[in-house]
């Protein structure tokens, strides 16, 4: 080899593989890029060019069983060139390095993130613009190749991943978490077969599937106050950044690019929320001319160092002159200020100007307090409770009793403190505030006895046995609260609560809100009276929160259809005789008999729902399509969901019933379905599945996509013929067997088979109308019928002989003067029916 023709050589898997792994500080790191393409190039990008859509987001799905990632995103999609020119060559970006970018994106290294975490990777997009489709697969470092199959049904990109052996999947879904919570994209996150990666070590008796719909956050600022309970500051709100500050969880940064977690170092001394813009800041080069200088490094994990130096003296600067330029020199002042919470933490004293720090002085005396918790060991300070809790009012002994009836009154869970110094502050007096208000003093009861060894009823198996005194175990073992039977509820009627493999999320419901029931009279002094849960339900019944939804199918089968579909469940029944009755100066009495008529009728209301489905109050709204379905449901405050099972003699749910809420995972279209379509598939799935046999819901979920296509024409509407084809292709698809479907013709389109068999008799044309119950019926018409033909003769409908005959016949002169032989015994319906006299008939399976 000459010198002149000399050249290195490059082995490019070995340099793919080292470049993947040094770049990238983690393997969640380099399958954000992935991810993050998805949300900001597909997604971000099409509501830039189109506007705002939800039904525009990206779908995650992680499958443990299979070590496979499917990101898939409707978006903008690419084009085979942008592909390769871009997202398949190193170093190359479609950001333009004179122009600033608001997406995350730039450096060009999308590729070079599969290298590190895929064994193979499917890349199939289709372009919105250009309407170009193509499929792209690469294997290890050194097989790439376009290929021909192709899954997508609409624009976009969908990416596959086969994940390495040693890629840790959970570290993927947490990534995907943070930053779906925080994103103005809609994010569907779902997990399947995650018992596939457990261990020894890590096994538990649930799978922990699931299926989260992250909903878009549209404004940075909006994420902060849902995190901070709205206790926080807007420092910086610029074109380049905005930065807020909040004493809720320490002094830790929070920082983002362009909505997308990122690592920067800078001290305020409080938590910060700092969102950067764009991905660029202004700088120089080497010779000193103006450049667009990048904020991230090339891994994206954390900014370079001269962003980091000039961000972290731009926010350090503001925080001090924020600080400086708080005004709060007295008590009134600071109640009124929005910015008071700042004044909580110590480290901003020495910054404070000199009439605000001596007030903050004052209020920085510690003092003893309570709560709904107790008396509290440590002591605090006013600044800290002032940003915890609504109201602080001030009694020299913290009497508990005092303390309960205020929070009673106040009605607000965890709102007050009570503490026993003002600190020279004109705090709210605890027992001048009970008077001015006419609060009643509550009866407390000692806390003597332990709480060890009582049985706790619960709706589970085997129940649960209490083993400590700690009432924070049993707070969180039981959210719901535990109480005492107190003579009104016996242990044979305390139900069981039922959980259900088949939707996950009721069982999650059920163990957030978990109540218990101890029967022993031990717990009288220790637990409050069952009284107590009865006057929830009450309060939620009369604010109309407590509604009970009848079936379609049951308000047909009644006459009266003046039945509503939703009712307002009430516990009132006996009350107004009670109220008629003349007690003389007991009014007291009558009150206490029509309170304790109302406990027993909660439980005789609920019996009578037996086999009812119960439902938190919101999903009434957020769940449309159930005044759809076949099923009975009652809607509650997510607070009683359980405790109203336990009480109220209700049983299990059919699982079948259970079943329509577990196919919205699979069925994440059904959002976009018409009311119609919406109406006609889940009205039939109850019955077409009704049959048992093995649940699944991907073959149901073409089932219904079917039948909401035929509603709203996207497909014509079939003969039995074509129907039963095109059912029997979705059932061997999935290699389903039909017996195990009830899918008839006829069940799933009554009027449609009806006007078939209309049609099959030789009626010409036929109508759908409706009963006074709103049933559907099928009407037929015909001018002809049985050989004779409708006609009117003098004002009456005659049927008139077409072919002559023997008997029963009549010669008749018409209205024209013409001579016919009608029928004498006439029991056919006769009418006009678009200006033509017709044979009418009704017709059904018997017709």
């Amino acid at each position: 080899m000459s010198e002149t023709n000399f050249e290195i050589k490059i082995n490019v898997p070995m340099i793919k593989e080292l470049v993947s792994d040094k770049i990238y500080r983690s393997d969640a790191s380099a399958f954000r890029e992935q991810y993050v393409n998805a949300l900001s190039h597909g997604c971000v990008a099409y509501h830039q060019e189109y506007g705002y859509t939800d039904d525009v987001n990206v779908h995650v799905e992680f499958d443990y069983g299979l070590r496979k990632v499917t990101i898939t995103d409707n978006g903008m999609g690419m084009s085979k060139n942008i592909f390769s020119d871009n997202f398949m060559s190193f170093g190359f970006s479609t950001v333009s390095k004179d122009e600033n970018n608001t997406r995350s994106g730039m450096f060009g290294l999308g590729a070079i993130s599969f290298f590190r975490i895929a064994s193979a990777c499917i890349v199939e997009s289709w372009d919105r613009k250009t309407e170009e489709r193509f499929t792209f697969m690469t294997r290890n470092t050194d097989e790439s190749e376009f290929v021909e199959n192709r899954t997508l049904e609409t624009y976009g990109t969908k990416t596959e991943i086969f994940l390495k052996e040693h890629v840790r999947m959970n570290t993927l879904v947490d990534m995907v978490k943070t930053i779906a919570k925080n994103y103005p994209v809609k994010t569907i996150l779902e997990t399947s077969n995650s018992e596939s990666e457990q261990t020894i070590s890590t096994y538990n008796n649930t799978d922990g599937d699931s299926y989260i719909d992250y909903q878009p956050v549209m404004r940075f600022k909006d994420y902060v106050k849902d995190i901070t309970d709205d206790r926080f500051v807007t420092l910086i709100d610029s074109d380049e950044m905005e930065l807020y500050l909040s004493t809720v969880g320490g002094n830790k940064n929070h920082t983002y690019l362009c909505r997308i977690p990122i690592d920067i170092s800078y001290s305020t001394g409080f938590t910060t929320y700092l969102n950067i813009k764009k991905e660029k800041i202004k700088g120089t080069d080497s010779k000193g001319r103006d450049k667009l200088q990048e904020v991230p490094k090339p891994d994206r994990d954390e900014v370079n160092e001269i962003a980091t130096d000039y961000f972290s003296k731009v926010i350090e600067k503001s925080c001090d002159d924020m600080i400086h330029d708080i005004d709060i020199k007295n008590f009134d002042e600071y109640k009124e200020s929005d910015e008071r919470w700042i004044l909580n933490g110590y480290s901003v004293d020495d910054k404070l100007n000199q009439l605000t720090h001596s007030f903050v002085q004052q209020m920085r005396e510690p003092v003893r307090y309570r709560t709904v918790d107790g008396i509290q060991k440590r002591h605090a300070t006013l600044l800290t409770l002032f940003g915890e809790y609504k109201s602080i009012m001030f009694h020299p002994s913290l009497h508990k009793g005092t303390f309960d009836a205020i929070n009673k009154h106040l009605n607000d869970e965890n709102s007050l403190a009570m503490v026993d110094n003002t600190c020279d502050q004109p705090l709210i007096d605890a027992k001048a505030y009970k008077k001015e208000h006419k609060i009643k003093s509550v009866i407390t009861h000692g806390s003597g006895g332990s709480a060890k060894g009582l049985l706790v009823r619960d709706g589970s198996w085997n129940n649960h046995r209490l083993t400590s005194d700690d009432p924070e175990d049993s707070k969180k073992r039981y959210p719901g609260g535990l109480y005492f039977g107190d003579g009104w509820i016996e242990q044979h009627d305390i139900n069981s609560v039922y959980e259900t493999s088949e939707c996950k999320w009721i069982n999650e419901l059920y163990k957030r809100n978990k109540s218990g029931i101890i029967i022993a009279k031990k717990a009288k002094k220790l637990y409050p009276s069952i009284t107590e849960l009865f006057d929830k339900i009450i309060k939620a019944s009369e604010d109309g929160q407590i509604i009970h939804m009848i079936t379609s199918r049951r308000k047909h089968e009644h006459s009266n259809t003046n039945i509503e579909q939703f009712t307002k469940v009430s516990f009132n029944e006996g009350n107004e005789e009670l109220k008629e009755l003349e007690i003389q100066d007991n009014i007291e009495g009558l009150k206490q008999r029509i309170k304790h008529n109302t406990y027993r009728n909660i439980n005789q209301v609920f019996g009578r729902m037996y086999g009812t489905m119960i439902l938190p109050i919101q999903c009434k709204k957020s769940l449309p399509f159930l005044k759809h379905i076949n099923v009975d449901i009652l809607f509650v405050p997510t607070k009683l969901i359980h405790a109203i099972q336990l009480t109220g003699s209700m049983g299990q749910t059919s699982y079948k019933a259970i079943e329509t809420l577990t196919q919205l995972k699979h069925s994440p279209q059904w959002t976009t379905w018409s009311e119609n379509g919406s109406a006609l598939a889940w009205s039939k799935y109850m019955r077409f599945n009704s049959r048992y046999g093995s649940t699944n819901y991907k073959c149901r979920n073409d089932i219904m996509q079917y039948l909401v296509d035929i509603e709203d024409g996207v497909k014509q509407k079939p003969n039995e013929s074509e129907y039963d084809s095109y059912i029997s292709e979705i059932l061997d698809s999935y290699d389903e067997p039909s017996y195990q479907y009830d899918l008839s013709y006829d069940k799933m389109f009554p009027t449609m088979h009806l006007q078939q068999r209309a049609k099959d008799r030789g009626f010409l044309e036929t109508e759908i109308k409706k009963d006074s119950s709103g049933k559907e019926k099928v009407i037929a018409y015909a001018n002809e019928k049985d050989g004779y033909k409708p006609m009117k003769i003098d004002g009456h409908y005659y049927c008139v002989k077409i072919v002559n005959g023997d008997d029963g016949w009549e010669a008749k002169i018409d209205d024209d003067g013409n001579p016919q032989l009608i029928k004498t015994t006439n029991n056919y319906d006769i009418s006009y029916h678009n200006d033509e006299l017709v044979f009418r008939d009704e017709i059904d399976e018997w017709s």
